[in-house]
């Protein structure tokens, strides 16, 4: 089992759950010191949560520029807005995952 995949922070994000923490890292790891970073830039279009790590980037809606078109289409199809219906599908395959990254 993969000793990263699996970690678990909360909503202010703190690292609170290792995966296999004891195992892979003995007492070696600091949970303290391993929390997510901010993200420089976050902004919001159509309820969709958007992270960019460039600080000096353009806005999202310039660089979302024609593609806003086709979002408003997907979204604003019910007045309620999006709704994820049933469970995720998930798949076991014996390959490597970063040839379907």
């Amino acid at each position: 089992q993969c000793p990263y995949h699996g970690w678990t922070y909360s909503n202010r994000g703190k690292l609170v759950g290792v995966t296999t923490g004891k195992e892979a890292y003995g007492n070696k790891l600091n949970k303290t010191d391993l929390g997510l970073l901010a993200i420089p830039r976050l902004e919001v279009y159509k309820g969709l949560i958007f992270g960019c790590l460039d600080p000096q980037a353009q806005t999202l809606e310039n660089y979302l520029g024609d593609m806003r078109f086709y979002i408003d289409l997907f979204v604003d199809r019910s007045d309620e807005g999006l709704q994820v219906v049933g469970a995720p599908q998930r798949w076991v395959v014996n390959a490597n995952w970063k040839t379907a990254a």
